[in-house]
């Protein structure tokens, strides 16, 4: 499993589009008149979506039956009715709903979206705000200055996430600390209630299991859904969205190297693109806010490639960015787990070396390796902090050195057996809504209901499986107690009602 492969790149892009159908009709409506936004939405769906809008925008309004356009066969229906399906939630394609389901399916296009894709194939300039844009590189804005410096700044950020009371002079940035509005948006929860760190009372906040998570995707993954969770956290102040939005699409068709003015943006853009720069998305010189230079960080985010493009790109920022093979920046395919649960990392990277001691305790440290070595205690901390086992033998597997690549398991059976092991020593006991009975009017009650309950079988499982699960969880005769399951709750009743009353 690969969660920072194709499947979950096409998830994080779907999550960016679907925060783009959420919006109202007035307010998509006026994003898609911004064509970085539309050339942007059509790259981030699913290939067989991108096909179809590059054969639907030289149609014009011209009504369509896509049956014909994919060969005969149920699946290629299915996947054919699925991205139009995700289309028309993001207010691209609008389905005819005067054809019968019968004769297939008809759908036009948006016309201001058609409109703004033709004028961008068909337009010479390539990049937003021409008006303000500066070119060529000045010492401290080249192409690679940029590159290191975004990378420091991005990894110190994942660094604090891991490790947040680590000396600050240890970073990859040295001496950089989060600001108060990284730190909120870190401990700050989406829409979905996640949060990358828990805050604790009077004590340093710890990762959560949703920001590990967040470590073992793709860098391009990482900031879209670092972005993402910017723009929707819950209490955040941002009500023009959709402005927001078009602010980032521009922003990944943007120069590498090139500076733009800051003062032609829209306040709510102004800001945006200041606070960009905490995240490592956007860089000024010091002691000057009149030009922003966006970052390798998010030129070309809404594209597949990570690989930063332009006339100030040359082959080495363009292989470091490409050599990534897993999840963040500075963190390749160094790791190899022994059967004695001993772990080898060949790497120079503190981000890694911090993410290793979440769950596994350090033996040695050398300049270009580490050995650690994994223990159920070491285990059981990680757990704690909401780490799951999966978790943990995902990274050990994204992270194999290449030649535990030519052997499978890639990881040990017996390691990954035994971490999930110490994990099941956690959940021995399960939490389930339950109802108890008290104070019945006899002993002769009690023990009816008991053996009511004993003996009923019922189905807490779902439409179609077996019940072979008895009511009874926990009976004490002396108290007169009953407790069963909250499922069972309405067929004890009815026997109390019908039968101990009567």
């Amino acid at each position: 499993k690969d969660e920072g492969g194709e499947r979950g790149g096409e998830d994080m892009a779907w999550e960016v589009c679907r925060t783009v159908g959420e919006l109202p009709e007035s307010a998509c409506s006026k994003l898609y008149e911004n064509q970085w936004a539309c050339v942007s939405m059509m790259r981030l769906m699913p290939p067989l979506g991108r096909q179809l809008l590059m054969r639907l925008v030289h149609l014009g309004q011209e009504r369509v039956e896509l049956l014909r356009w994919v060969d005969e066969g149920e699946v290629q229906r299915q996947r054919l009715e699925e991205v139009v399906r995700k289309m028309e939630e993001v207010k691209i394609l609008y389905l005819d709903e005067d054809v019968k389901e019968s004769d297939g399916v008809s759908v036009r296009i948006n016309p201001t979206f058609s409109e703004r894709i033709l004028q961008f194939l068909l337009q010479r300039d390539t990049s937003p705000w021409s008006k303000g844009r500066i070119m060529g590189d000045s010492p401290d804005t080249t192409a690679e200055e940029l590159q290191q410096w975004a990378q420091n700044r991005w990894e110190s950020i994942l660094h604090y996430m891991v490790s947040p009371g680590l000396d600050p002079m240890k970073r990859p940035e040295p001496g950089w600390k989060p600001t108060k509005w990284v730190r909120g948006i870190l401990v700050g929860e989406d829409k979905n209630g996640n949060s990358f760190m828990m805050s604790l009372q009077n004590l340093a906040p710890k990762i959560t299991a949703f920001g590990f998570q967040f470590l073992l995707r793709p860098l391009r993954n990482q900031i879209l859904q670092m972005l993402m969770h910017v723009l929707t956290k819950k209490g955040s102040e941002n009500k023009d969205l959709q402005d927001s939005l078009s602010c980032i699409f521009q922003l990944s068709f943007c120069t590498l190297g090139a500076g733009y003015r800051l003062d032609l943006l829209s306040r709510s853009n102004q800001e945006l693109i200041t606070s960009l720069h905490d995240l490592g998305a956007v860089y000024f010189k010091p002691n000057d806010r009149q030009y922003f230079f966006p970052t390798p960080l998010i030129v070309n985010l809404c594209t597949e490639s990570e690989v930063p493009s332009g006339p100030s790109t040359d082959a080495g920022v363009a292989d470091e960015f490409s050599a990534e093979p897993a999840a963040g920046v500075g963190m390749g395919r160094c790791i190899i787990v022994e059967t004695n649960y001993r772990i080898y990392a060949y790497t120079t990277s503190a981000l890694q070396e911090q993410i290793l001691r979440l769950f596994t305790r350090p033996i040695y440290k050398f300049p270009h390796m580490i050995i650690a070595v994994i223990t159920r205690e070491s285990i059981r901390n990680a757990l704690v902090r909401g780490i799951t086992a999966s978790q943990i033998i995902e990274y050990l597997r994204m992270h194999a050195h290449p030649q535990c690549l030519e052997n499978w398991p890639i990881v040990p059976e017996v390691v990954t057996d035994q971490i999930c092991f110490w994990e099941q020593e956690r959940c021995r006991i399960r939490a389930e809504p339950a109802v108890a009975y008290h104070n019945f009017f006899s002993g002769e009650a009690h023990r009816a209901c008991e053996k009511e309950a004993r003996r009923l079988k019922f189905n807490d499982k779902g439409p179609g499986e077996v019940a072979k699960r008895e009511a009874c969880l926990y009976s004490d005769t002396s108290e007169q107690l009953l407790v069963v399951p909250e499922a069972a709750d309405p067929l004890i009743r009815k026997f109390i009602e019908t039968s101990i009353n009567e």
